[in-house]
């Protein structure tokens, strides 16, 4: 029982898989393009440009836009809890930060 596909089938197979997978980088790329806009409108833009932020996107896939979360959307370096506002949580921060007289 021979299970091999003929070499028409697979070539479009394999332009139909990578076709699929431009679609994908696509999508994440504006999806990144737009929130990085966003971010950047209200001044919580890190490390790029959203131009540039969506190019690595288009280009690196899922592993340039999970870059994109750790750095810009990730509560890595926010509030844990969540339950005070961006504002006030930066104006407690610097207050804490500030020196002491």
């Amino acid at each position: 029982m021979d299970l091999r596909l003929p070499v028409e089938l697979g070539g479009w197979l394999l332009f139909a898989a990578f076709a699929v997978m431009a679609v994908i980088h696509i999508g994440f790329a504006v999806g990144c393009l737009r929130d990085a806009k966003m971010r950047k409108a209200e001044k919580e833009l890190h490390f790029a440009s959203p131009w540039l932020w969506g190019l690595a996107t288009l280009i690196g896939g899922v592993f340039a836009l999970t870059a994109y979360w750790l750095i810009n959307v990730s509560r890595l370096t926010r509030d844990p809890i969540g339950t005070t506002s961006r504002a006030t949580w930066r104006a407690e921060r610097r207050a804490a930060a500030a020196p002491r007289t």
